[in-house]
């Protein structure tokens, strides 16, 4: 597995054209910026890319393709090069997207940076533009500051004023954080006691550092700052345990019986089950856990990634494992192996259905195939028919559970099927439609009509008891798409 942060397209994310702005972004090497990682995926929002700090990032290749542009860099380089602040002010203020001339404003920005330095970057922060396109561009000019050395360059920023100052420094200490973390760390925590975001700084770094290097770290926790070092040692185990999960397992005595515990053991058991299962589930079984409850939740993270590839296996191992209390609603693990199973083998999993343990189990097992049958398959048909295996007793939850996905993702297919649900769910199945195209707004006048003919009584006095609210014929996107 890759742990490097993925490259994006500007034009991706801005919705710009993107024969143009592809081309130049792969010509110029834009290498992804964010100003911090919490999780291993991160969202398109944060993941703008930034542009290179090659000595020649501003020249373009020869077979980009402008027609999708307004502003063909070739007409314009010699202003932006020869008056590149009043060129950022004609390219800012005109009639054109500024999404639509990205790329000129990034090769602009870098070109009055040449001339004036850092300073121009809290100008750029006041203009009045997208502020992802407006950080992509800033982000382009901390590049730059690169060339004069990081720590040169990080103590022009620091001496920057104005509201950009501590957005500006957090991103030049993450950027050097990438290539010098231990230089960077000794920086930022020399920093005054006055700095205002010196903790904040310190974080970045230590957790860019982390990521990075987490085995340098570990063996050299001390020069984490202290109030950092938890969060820093499982940050660098959690990275461990992405790449190589069985060296990771020897860091869990010490996080025994505190929260970091099943954190950490979650991880190490997901990864190493996407390659070696057996050996995985052999760890989690042989682990010394400060509580069943600790190893039983590990097993369930293990399972829905072993069922992906053994769901047979997986079967058999949550069948052996014991529920996690006498409990009247304790649900056993086959639940959650049928859930994977069905969007991946809808027959695989329904035949499973016979062998999970009754009680909430057998509930939690149908309401998952049931669902993957609604939401992912749109086979109404097949759930309705499905519902009739199920003990009476049971029967009536199921349906109300399909109904209300149905209600959610799917309400015109729900509403062409009210008529094939039993009498005795009818009604409620209506009642969940009409309650959530509330939120939706996916039906119009004449099929609302429609669905409050399957209504009782009780449930039509509790649907024209609601709130009267203004409702326009207007379709759901998200529900139309979804639908079609």
């Amino acid at each position: 597995m890759q742990r490097g942060r993925r490259h994006l397209l500007l034009g991706f994310i801005l919705g710009v054209g993107l024969t143009a702005v592809a081309s130049v972004m792969l010509a110029i090497s834009i290498p992804l910026v964010p100003i911090e990682r919490h999780t291993k995926e991160t969202s398109q929002a944060e993941e703008i890319a930034s542009i290179g700090n090659e000595p020649d990032s501003r020249r373009l290749s020869s077979d980009v393709d402008f027609e999708t542009t307004q502003h063909p860099l070739s007409n314009n380089e010699s202003s932006a090069t020869r008056n590149p602040g009043q060129f950022w002010k004609r390219l800012t203020t005109d009639d054109v997207s500024d999404a639509a001339q990205a790329v000129q404003l990034i090769e602009t920005a870098v070109a009055w940076a040449d001339q004036k330095g850092v300073e121009i970057l809290e100008e750029m922060h006041s203009t009045q533009m997208d502020p992802a396109l407006r950080e992509t561009v800033m982000r382009a000019v901390l590049a730059r500051t690169s060339e004069l050395g990081w720590e040169k360059g990080f103590e022009q920023i620091a001496g920057l004023a104005g509201q950009s100052r501590e957005w500006v420094m957090e991103e030049s200490a993450l950027n050097w954080a990438k290539k010098e973390p231990r230089a960077a760390l000794r920086t930022v925590s020399s920093l005054p006691d006055a700095e205002s975001n010196r903790r904040v700084l310190q974080r970045i770094v230590a957790l860019a550092w982390a990521e990075a290097e987490p085995q340098v770290v570990l063996d050299d926790l001390q020069a984490i700052p202290e109030n950092l070092r938890l969060l820093i040692e499982e940050t660098a185990i959690l990275a461990i345990a992405e790449e190589t999960p069985e060296l990771a397992v020897q860091y869990m005595p010490k996080f025994s019986g505190f929260p970091q515990e099943p954190v950490l053991a979650a991880a190490i058991a997901a990864n190493w089950a996407e390659f070696d299962p057996t050996a995985a589930l052999a760890w989690v079984r042989s682990q010394n856990f400060s509580s069943e409850l600790v190893r039983n939740d590990v097993t369930k993270v293990l399972l829905r990634t072993y069922a992906k590839s053994e769901p047979e296996v997986a079967l058999q191992v949550a069948l052996e494992t014991p529920l996690e209390s006498t409990n009247w609603d304790a649900v056993g693990l086959e639940a959650d192996v049928v859930e994977v199973v069905a969007s991946r083998d809808i027959d695989a999993a329904i035949d499973m259905l016979a062998r999970v343990r009754p009680g909430r189990t057998t509930q939690s097992a149908y309401d998952a195939v049931g669902s993957t049958l609604v939401v992912e398959l749109q086979d109404f048909d097949r759930a309705i028919e499905l519902g009739e295996k199920i003990v009476q007793n049971h029967r009536s939850r199921y349906y109300n559970v399909i109904a209300v996905r149905g209600a959610s993702r799917r309400p015109l297919s729900l509403l062409e099927h009210l008529e094939k649900f039993p009498v005795s769910s009818r009604s409620s199945a209506a009642k969940q439609l009409l309650m959530h195209n509330r939120a939706t707004m996916a039906l119009t006048t004449k099929q609302i009509e429609q669905a409050k003919t399957y209504l009782n009584p009780t449930d039509r006095k509790a649907i024209e008891s609601l709130p009267q609210r203004h409702t326009f014929v207007v379709r759901s996107r998200i529900t139309r798409d979804d639908e079609h």
